[in-house]
């Protein structure tokens, strides 16, 4: 169980680095939506450097939209995890 709830710690953190990247990057750039790969890798515009699975969840495919109030993501080992902006 402990170990458990340190992964959903985890991917909790992962979810608050994108909700903040996606923030900065509706900043800069004045859009109003941000795939996973306008926000992370090592280009010199992304955000990111890297986002570290824990359970082998999948973030690439998250799009963070400027008006939502929650990023989730769900995987076979931990359930759902959002975390509200």
């Amino acid at each position: 169980k402990v170990r458990q709830q340190s992964r959903i710690k985890a991917v909790t953190n992962n979810l608050r680095q994108l909700s903040t990247a996606a923030q900065q990057y509706f900043l800069d750039k004045g859009v109003t939506q941000a795939a996973y790969t306008d926000l992370v890798g090592t280009g010199t515009d992304n955000y990111i450097r890297n986002v570290s699975p824990v359970a082998g969840e999948d973030y690439s495919t998250i799009t963070v939209a400027q008006s939502a109030t929650q990023l989730s993501i769900s995987n076979t080992s931990f359930g759902t995890v959002t975390f509200n902006q």
